[in-house]
């Protein structure tokens, strides 16, 4: 190898350490946001939703919506802000908190909670992950995408003095991994998923 063959590997080494490490948390930000969202069908990766049945005392017949309304967040511990009350019946009222919402049987007495609560880790991590952080982290994504890039065509050239047998199997590696993509892109641009 010359020597400015030489040069041009240690500064392709150098800048894929170098990027490599500074990529690691984006990294592991998409790769765990990723597979989060693979699968919606599976779960809700932004929210928990809780659903509980409780009772609470009864007021008296003439009581008001508003009434019922404190007694309601008295009763369950709701500390958050009324929204909207919808009543479908007399006997049947809808409460909407932002986080919660009660159906409550004035009758009975019985009221369903719906809770919904933001996942602590994952609902941030996939609000990035979809660019939803606003334009200065579109381009930190963008040139995450092409950081990327590079460290896939760099590290083809990380390694020289190679067995033979080794550089045989990167070889079928590399080629793996552009055969699995490239069946599936011709399986969906053949309609191939077009009922899922």
């Amino acid at each position: 190898m010359s020597e400015l063959g030489k040069k041009i590997y240690r500064l392709n080494r150098t800048l894929h350490r170098d990027f490599g490490h500074l990529l690691v948390g984006l990294t592991l930000l998409f790769a765990i946001s990723g597979i989060a969202l693979n699968h919606l069908h599976d779960f809700n990766p932004n929210y928990k939703i809780t659903h509980v049945q409780k009772r609470v005392d009864q007021l008296a017949p003439s009581a008001s919506d508003e009434q019922w309304v404190q007694h309601i967040k008295q009763s369950l511990v709701i500390t958050e802000k009324l929204r909207h009350v919808h009543s479908p019946s007399p006997s049947e009222r809808i409460i909407f908190f932002p986080n919660t919402r009660v159906e409550l049987n004035i009758k009975s007495g019985v009221a369903n909670l719906e809770q919904v609560v933001k996942r602590p880790l994952l609902f941030p991590l996939n609000q990035l992950h979809l660019n939803r952080a606003g334009i200065y982290w579109v381009y930190l994504s963008d040139i995450y995408a092409v950081l990327l890039i590079f460290l896939a065509i760099s590290g083809l050239f990380m390694a020289r003095g190679l067995r033979q047998k080794v550089k045989r199997r990167g070889h079928l590696m590399l080629l793996a991994g552009i055969i699995i993509p490239l069946i599936y892109w011709i399986y969906l641009s053949g309609g191939g998923a077009s009922g899922s």
